[in-house]
């Protein structure tokens, strides 16, 4: 059973981690692809879903105000100025915005593995930090699509998904 009141500092338990400490969560996806198409990235990322994973991740929780760097690039580089401040469809505009300039930024990672002439994979990944202090009281269950490293007196603690 799924504790949903479980965090990841319920999880991680008794390891002395500074709240500083930095917790990297990376999230990774794999699809079918025929590459011999121009357009087969755009269609992985598409029906992949990476986007709106990456916007959830970015727009809410502990990664809104802690460690967002694709946030701030996007603010530094004037591409949220036209979202209308009126609390609403801000989710929507911030991933249009990251269909708009997959090929500009580097915020969803992409390697194509051939298998042939025509067919292979397209990896797609993202990764956030946040601090230790930002994300131990948020819930573990919202986590469980990413690996998780941390570094801890011990050495670092990767969770995977």
């Amino acid at each position: 059973m799924v504790n949903f009141k479980e965090t990841i500092a319920d999880k991680l338990g008794d390891h002395n981690i500074p709240d500083e400490s930095e917790v990297t969560f990376r999230y990774e996806e794999t699809a079918s692809v025929q590459h011999h198409y121009d357009d087969y990235v755009n269609d992985a990322i598409e029906s992949s879903g990476i986007i709106y994973t990456l916007t959830d991740a970015i727009v809410d929780g502990p990664f809104y105000e802690n460690g967002n760097w694709i946030l701030e690039e996007m603010r530094d580089n004037d591409l949220l100025n036209d979202y209308e401040r009126d609390s609403s469809g801000f989710e929507e505009f911030v991933a249009d915005t990251i269909r708009d300039n997959l090929y500009e930024y580097e915020w969803i990672e992409r390697e194509t593995i051939r298998h042939d002439y025509k067919r292979g994979e397209l990896r797609m990944a993202f990764e956030l930090t946040a601090p230790f202090a930002a994300v131990k009281n948020s819930p573990a269950v919202g986590f469980g699509l990413y690996s998780i490293s941390i570094n801890t007196p011990a050495g670092v603690l990767i969770s995977m998904p």
